[in-house]
């Protein structure tokens, strides 16, 4: 890639707008920081804007944001056009904007009224190939997109936030009525039974708690990891979505387009409840409550000393951009921790002390509250990636979740 950053150097004066659209949306979609070069085509965009197609202002403005660097310049010109973008270009520049700190646009404005008046969310004209539930996997996440950025953004009329739902859910109901087989998705290779089994001993299985219509509660047990990007980019735990695929029919569990029905993550050393979506419906009601920030997210964590009574919130910026390791940066994305201290207890293993804190996050940046506990001086325990050696307790999983029930749960 460096070569390729210096060829493009090179060419700079020559690029047009589409040029300058490729290149960084390339960059952006790698998570690949160049500064130099990303400064070079931020003035090479404002100079081609005016010969830019919609859907290379989209791209542009969407990849700036996603390298956290504003190009507010070129929203008067996505106004302007706004009547030509698709559906994704709205929802690339819906996110964009709402991601700034400028989530006060007009662009926002301007996208909800073309959104309230016009056919675009129509269903049956974002279908333009044989491959249905790829086609309309996508259409899903263009409206989860929309949903988010004016949730988040505060921006939500109650016109559109009833039209964006209305889509979400006729999209679940129609793919639930569908009967047809997908043409391009392959089924997921599922971890066999040998697999499985031989790290049950080490990990536990996971359990099915609550089972609704469309929707189950999962306990996942630590080294289970959330694979809702496919077993091709399995980390080091067993694939959850072979468990899930194991107890559901629906197509929706094995479509790595819709994220096996997951809707949120765990980290694999982290064991906790999900929830998943066992129909096409119900992936959409989840996705819509999620989007809303109608599902409250807790956590119960044990971190190395005596955290502070006093410290409730912690809302500095995490830089995950990077493949790896997240941090604090302050050039990161806005990260949201609400802490509350349980107790604190001395360690029978070594002189020291531990707190039990319970955490909810409004944000959720890759390994927020690993890093956000680190960085206050409190990193959680049994933490290799984030804790120093000195301040990793070595107890088993079983050791720690009996911890936490005798003083938590009171067993």
């Amino acid at each position: 890639m460096t070569k390729l950053a210096q060829e493009a150097h090179q060419q700079m004066d020559r690029f047009g707008g589409q040029d300058v659209s490729n290149v960084v949306w390339s960059f952006a979609t790698l998570m690949l920081q160049d500064w130099p070069l990303v400064c070079a085509l931020r003035v090479a965009a404002l100079r081609n804007q005016p010969q830019m197609q919609p859907q290379h202002l989209s791209n542009t403005v969407w990849a700036y944001s996603t390298l956290q660097v504003p190009v507010l310049e070129l929203c008067p010109a996505c106004i302007v056009r706004l009547p030509e973008f698709d559906l994704q270009g709205l929802a690339n520049v819906s996110w964009a904007v709402a991601n700034s700190i400028y989530s006060d646009h007009p662009l926002l404005e301007a996208t909800e009224r073309l959104l309230c008046s016009s056919q675009i969310l129509d269903m049956h004209c974002q279908i333009t190939s044989a491959d249905v539930y790829w086609e309309m996997s996508r259409f899903s996440n263009h409206i989860c997109q929309l949903i988010w950025a004016f949730s988040f953004s505060g921006r939500l009329t109650p016109d559109l936030g009833e039209r964006l739902k209305r889509t979400l859910l006729d999209i679940g109901l129609n793919l639930d009525r569908m009967e047809l087989e997908p043409h391009s998705e392959r089924e997921p290779k599922k971890a066999t039974g040998a697999e499985i089994s031989s790290s049950l001993k080490e990990t536990g299985r996971p359990r099915i708690l609550t089972k609704l219509q469309g929707i189950s509660v999962i306990y996942k047990p630590p080294g289970w990891e959330v694979d809702a990007k496919g077993q091709s980019n399995l980390q080091s735990g067993l694939p959850l979505s072979a468990f899930v695929q194991e107890q559901e029919i629906s197509r929706v569990v094995r479509l790595a387009a819709f994220e096996y029905g997951f809707i949120h993550r765990l980290d694999v050393p982290s064991s906790g409840l999900l929830l998943v979506g066992t129909n096409f419906l119900g992936l959409a009601m989840l996705q819509w409550q999620m989007h809303m920030y109608s599902i409250s997210r807790e956590y119960v964590v044990l971190t190395a000393d005596c955290w502070p009574a006093v410290i409730g919130n912690v809302d500095v910026p995490v830089q995950d951009f990077l493949p790896g390791r997240s941090f604090v940066d302050a050039n990161g994305r806005p990260a949201d921790t609400r802490v509350k201290a349980i107790g604190h207890y001395e360690t029978l293993l070594r002189r020291g002390q531990v707190s039990l804190i319970g955490i909810a996050i409004y944000t959720g940046r890759r390994h927020q509250i690993r890093v956000h506990c680190q960085w206050q001086g409190f990193p959680t325990v049994t933490d290799e990636k984030y804790a120093a050696a000195t301040v990793v307790v070595q107890a088993c999983a079983a050791e720690r979740t009996e911890f936490v029930k005798a003083n938590v749960f009171g067993k």
